[in-house]
């Protein structure tokens, strides 16, 4: 069972690199999704981590943005995510 909110009309759209991507996306769509992949990556393809962008976040550096669209900054800012990444654990 998907622990996801029950939103059918939400469309997913992201990129994935490994087998839990690719579960995921299965997961979701079984449970009525519509997901749309970006495209799929390697762990070599990828330009970064997640946890490499939290961490440039985390410490101011800009260099994060090269990585992540730009609604993907607008998104985080509209709403305060950047602050939540800075401070969290």
């Amino acid at each position: 069972m998907c622990c996801c909110p029950r939103k059918i009309s939400t469309t997913s759209c992201w990129s994935y690199f490994d087998d839990w991507g690719r579960k995921k996306k299965a997961d979701l769509e079984k449970e009525g999704y519509k997901v749309i992949v970006i495209e799929e990556l390697t762990l070599e393809t990828r330009s970064v981590s997640g946890s490499e962008l939290r961490r440039r976040i985390k410490n101011n550096e800009e260099s994060w943005k090269e990585h992540v669209p730009n609604s993907v900054q607008l998104y985080l800012n509209e709403h305060n995510l950047l602050k939540k990444i800075k401070y969290s654990t």
